[in-house]
């Protein structure tokens, strides 16, 4: 029977070392974020002009959300690894779901920014809207499971009107972009396409960051054969056939997946930066009218 403890203290120097030297890489995000956010996209760059061709459901909205959605799970990470005198203190595995959120914020973001043409760009923003939506109706639909009448028929209602004015708004920048709803309408690549694309985009080789978002995935979740094949099983006892002991993470692995999550985010943000002050190469740029 297995009793794992709820932490690890890692005494391995050289394995502490290239921890805290990720923490760092992690925690310097926070600026990075600024001074990407910072400044205004050029009049004439290329995010400008699909800020342009998608207004109002801005491309760069949603950039610039999963972006900060990826900081701030870094961020959470360097605050969950420390014990109260500041020693390093690594959680067995709550570490992953941060890191697999901060992978897949990253991934969002430079997917979106990836493709060459804007037209592709602006259909990958109606694609995640319109995915959104159905996410947001499905969210109701739950929610309101065992209400009253009147309180459901209240919430559908009100969730009815958004649904509208949101789907209008994609309609809107299709048209504009010469895009039909078929193209963009329950069309969103699951999201391990999405993140091998945004892994090549970020000169990630061997599609590592589909790998290592996989392997995070699965300590995400409550996998027993992920926890036992990933973590570190130390007997204490043995009785019979009953093994006792404690369980821990692999400070190897778990900084190696830490750090990946890191590079996709500084990737993007990168893609975020030149973005905005790369020159549009595509004319005319769209307007949206309703």
């Amino acid at each position: 029977m297995t009793s794992p403890d709820d932490y690890l203290v890692d005494e391995e120097p050289s394995l502490a070392e290239q921890f805290e030297f990720v923490l760092r890489r992690q925690a310097e995000l926070n600026g990075l974020f600024d001074r990407a956010q910072k400044p205004r996209a050029l009049a004439r760059s290329r995010i400008a002009a699909d800020n342009q061709a998608t207004s109002p459901v801005q491309l760069e909205h949603l950039v610039s959300y999963c972006l900060l959605q990826a900081i701030d799970c870094g961020r959470a990470m360097t605050r969950a690894v420390r014990a109260p005198d500041g020693s390093l203190e690594l959680p067995i595995m709550a570490l992953y779901p941060l890191a697999r959120g901060q992978i897949e914020c990253a991934a969002m973001a430079a997917w979106v920014m990836a493709p060459k043409l804007r037209r592709d760009r602006v259909l990958r923003r109606l694609q995640v809207g319109h995915d959104e939506i159905s996410k947001e109706k499905a969210l109701v639909v739950s929610a309101i499971g065992g209400r009253g009448d009147s309180e459901a028929n209240k919430a559908r209602r009100a969730e009815a009107v958004r649904e509208r004015r949101r789907k209008s708004h994609l309609r809107a920048v299709a048209k504009a972009n010469g895009i039909d709803p078929g193209e963009y309408e329950n069309t969103v690549p699951a999201w391990e396409a999405r993140i091998s694309e945004a892994g090549r985009a970020l000169g990630i080789p061997n599609d590592g960051l589909a790998v290592v978002w996989r392997l995070a995935s699965g300590l995400s979740h409550p996998s027993l054969t992920r926890g036992t094949s990933v973590l570190d099983f130390t007997t204490v006892s043995e009785e019979g056939n009953v093994l006792s002991g404690v369980m821990s993470t692999k400070t190897e692995s778990l900084t190696a997946v830490i750090s990946l999550g890191e590079r996709a985010a500084r990737g993007a943000l990168q893609q975020w930066r030149v973005a905005k002050i790369q020159p549009n190469d595509e004319q005319p740029v769209p307007v949206v009218s309703f």
